[in-house]
C-alpha cells in the first residue's frame, strides 16, 4: 500500500487501523510495524513531526524486541522522511548518536551531495570527518574506502559511489 498505487490517505487509514488493532491486542512487534508506516505516509502529507514521533517509537520497540530488520527499515524510512522534509543525509541529527558508523555513512552521503554541487572543499572536509569516525570505530574497510575517496577528490577526479 505504501509504495504501490494506493492513495496516501488510504494507506494512512490502514496504518492507523493496524496500529490500533496491535495496541488493543498487546502485540508490540505488530505495533512497531504499524508505526513504521508513519514515516512514509505522514511525511508524504507534510506531517513531519508525527512521522518522526512514530519512527522513534517504532525504533524503540524494535530495539526492545531485537527486531533487526525493523530497525534497519526504520533507518530507510527515516532517510526518506528527512528527504521529504528537505533535510537530506540529516547529519545534525546523527551527530549526537552513539552509532558512529551510521553517522559516518550519513557524512559520506553529504560529501557526495557537496561534490555534486561543486563544493569540493566542503566535500573533502566532510569526507575527512567520516574517515575520522570510521577510524575511531575501527571500520577498516570503510577507512580504506574513505581514504580512497578523499584521495580521488583531492586529485580532482570524480568520486565513485559505494565501497
Amino acid at each position: 500500500m505504501i509504495f504501490g498505487r494506493t492513495p496516501v490517505t488510504e494507506a494512512l487509514a490502514f496504518v492507523d487501523e493496524e496500529l490500533a488493532w496491535a495496541r488493543e491486542r498487546g502485540l508490540p512487534a505488530l505495533e512497531a510495524d504499524a508505526l513504521l508506516g508513519g514515516p512514509y505516509v505522514y511525511a508524504r502529507l507534510g506531517r513531519f513531526d508525527e512521522a518522526r514521533d512514530r519512527l522513534e517509537r517504532s525504533k524503540a520497540i524494535c530495539r526492545e524486541l531485537g527486531i533487526a530488520y525493523g530497525l534497519a527499515e526504520a533507518h530507510m524510512a527515516g532517510a526518506e522522511l528527512e528527504m521529504l522534509a528537505g533535510d537530506p543525509e540529516a547529519v545534525e541529527s546523527m551527530a549526537g548518536t552513539d552509532d558512529i558508523t551510521a553517522h559516518a555513512e550519513v557524512l559520506l552521503d553529504l560529501a557526495e551531495v557537496l561534490r555534486l554541487d561543486g563544493d569540493r572543499i566542503g566535500a573533502q572536509a566532510t569526507l575527512a570527518e567520516a574517515l575520522a569516525l570510521h577510524e575511531q570505530k575501527g571500520n577498516l574497510v570503510s577507512v580504506e574506502w574513505c581514504r580512497r575517496l578523499l584521495a580521488e577528490l583531492q586529485a580532482g577526479g570524480s568520486v565513485p559511489s559505494g565501497p
